[in-house]
C-alpha cells in the first residue's frame, strides 16, 4: 500500500478589492493552486481539515475526501505526486462543487457556486498502478 498525505492551504480576504470566481477556480490557478483573489496567501493555520477515508491506497481504490471545519465558499483540491504531477481522478462531488480538468481529465475538484459549503465531499480514485506517495493539496 502507498501513503496518502494531506496538506491544505487557504487564503483569507482582508482587503477591499477582491477578484472572485463564483463558478470555480480559474484555469490559471491550476498549477500553483493559488486562488488569485488579489491577496497574499494566508500564513496562519487554516481553520479547515482535509479528511480521507483511508490513508493508504491500492490500484483503482476509491477514497472519500472531505473538508471539515469552518464553512467555506471556495476550494480547489488536487492529488499530486512528489514531482507535482496530478494523479488519479475525482468523481461524485457534493452539492455546489464540481470536477474539472487542469492538466488531466477529472484531476481537480473546485466549487461551482459562491454559496456556503459546510462539509464538501468528493471521491478520489487512485491510479491503476503504483505511483508512490500522493499528497492532497
Amino acid at each position: 500500500m502507498n501513503s496518502l498525505f494531506l496538506r491544505g492551504f487557504l487564503v483569507l480576504a482582508s482587503v477591499c478589492r477582491i477578484h472572485s470566481y463564483s463558478s470555480g477556480a480559474p484555469p490559471s490557478a491550476c498549477v500553483s493552486l493559488t486562488p488569485l483573489h488579489g491577496l497574499s496567501p494566508q500564513t496562519s493555520t487554516a481553520p479547515y481539515s482535509m479528511n480521507v477515508s483511508s490513508t493508504t491506497y491500492g490500484p483503482n481504490q476509491q477514497i472519500t475526501v472531505s473538508i471539515t471545519g469552518s464553512t467555506l465558499r471556495g476550494l480547489i483540491v488536487q492529488a499530486r505526486k512528489s514531482s507535482g504531477e496530478t494523479i488519479g481522478t475525482f468523481s461524485n462531488p457534493s452539492t455546489d462543487t464540481r470536477i474539472f480538468q487542469c492538466t488531466a481529465n477529472s484531476d481537480s475538484w473546485t466549487h461551482s457556486s459562491s454559496g456556503i459549503k459546510a462539509s464538501p465531499t468528493v471521491t478520489w480514485t487512485a491510479p491503476s498502478t503504483n505511483m508512490g506517495d500522493i499528497v492532497l493539496k
